[in-house]
């Protein structure tokens, strides 16, 4: 078979339904040629190596006369050069090229570029018709998209249950999320995209649980008169805390939680609990501010203070300013307001402070 048989043969043989792999071209031809005397080679551009092998598949070949670069004049091309152009997963991204010159010339060849892809090899470069046959292999990669992010909290009190994770992969692959399993918790919503392509912007994805004991948590204001003093606990069902609620004195509920097993508790503010028990308090009507009046106490164990501070509630929230130690509601105060403590009271192991010399609130709700 004559040199230009074989080049004929190879490009009919080049469309796309090929399903051949350029090695076996590049045998072929070897085998045709092995009477022949070899030439020292200029580059080693036409090695397959292991990863070549056997995982290109050819589509259609764009067949181009290359115009060599010293711009001589156009002689019969008797050397041809295949571009591939592929992804690390050796997946097509084009139509490979198969373009022909003269054996020895320099031509100048211009890589494609691909939105969303950078090249990240080349193997067999050459700037230079060096054999009668050649392949270039250009390996391209998913740019990195920006992270999706995935929060784990409890529903309750906005704390996290664990270490913030991420989720990373290539710009516009698609991903979909399982929400974690948390021992002890239960899944109540997820906000956010759990479904989606990765994309240039980070994303956000929150799963919100709620304690597996707890049924229900209603936001209810109450006001509670003890009948007794009452001991107070850091969580619901938690562990004692050295604050005591004296007897017949009124406090507001913010929050009661009700169990599966049918008990309830309720937050009297902060980390204060109390168990739902009628023979520890009873529900009064709330007092009316307007009828109340400030009374500045003077007791021989309270201690004068200017002290700048800061109410230290929950954001958005208002809590409850007293018109004495453990007396009843005077009035509301934002969380986070600036205020002046003018005289601090040790009672009952609790320790109080008087607020811009008009009503008194327990030192769990400042910060100075």
């Amino acid at each position: 078979m004559s040199f230009s048989d074989f080049l004929k043969s190879l490009t009919n043989n080049f469309n796309i339904n090929n399903k051949k792999y350029a090695r076996h071209y590049t045998n072929s031809y070897r085998q045709h040629r092995q009477h022949k005397k070899t030439a020292p080679k200029v580059a080693d551009v036409f090695t397959n190596t292991a990863e070549n092998e056997n995982t290109v598949k050819l589509p259609n070949i764009q067949k181009t006369h290359v115009i060599p670069s010293n711009k001589a004049e156009l002689v019969s091309s008797n050397a041809t050069l295949l571009i591939i152009y592929k992804d690390i997963d050796d997946n097509l991204l084009v139509a490979s090229e198969l373009i022909s010159g003269k054996l020895g010339s320099d031509f100048r060849l211009r890589f494609k570029e691909f939105p969303n892809y950078i090249l990240i090899k080349i193997h067999g470069f050459t700037s230079t018709f060096v054999d009668e046959y050649g392949v270039v292999t250009l390996t391209y990669r998913k740019r990195t998209a920006a992270n999706v992010w995935i929060f784990c909290v409890d529903a309750d009190d906005n704390n996290f249950l664990h270490k913030p994770t991420f989720l990373n992969g290539c710009l516009n692959d698609s991903y979909s999320l399982a929400s974690p399993t948390i021992k002890g918790y239960h899944l109540l919503y997820a906000n956010g995209p759990v479904t989606g392509s990765f994309s240039n912007k980070q994303q956000v994805v929150t799963y919100a649980y709620r304690k597996a004991t707890w049924k229900r948590v209603d936001y209810v204001v109450l006001f509670l008169q003890m009948k007794n003093y009452v001991v107070c606990y850091d969580d619901p069902a938690g562990k004692k805390t050295r604050v005591t609620l004296a007897k017949g004195t009124i406090w507001q509920t913010f929050q009661k939680i009700l169990f599966t097993d049918g008990s309830s508790w309720y937050c009297m503010g902060g980390n204060i609990w109390i168990k739902n028990d009628s023979s520890l308090f009873k529900i009064v009507k709330p007092y009316s501010t307007t009828k109340i009046q400030t009374k500045v106490i003077n007791l021989p164990f309270s201690t004068k203070l200017n002290q700048p501070a800061k109410i230290d509630f929950v954001p958005n929230k208002e809590t409850t300013i007293y018109n004495n130690p453990f007396g009843q509601p005077l009035r509301k105060i934002s969380h986070d307001k600036s205020v002046t403590l003018t005289a601090k009271v040790n009672t009952s192991h609790m320790t109080w402070f008087e607020v811009d010399n008009n009503g008194w609130i327990n030192s769990q709700y400042l910060k100075y």
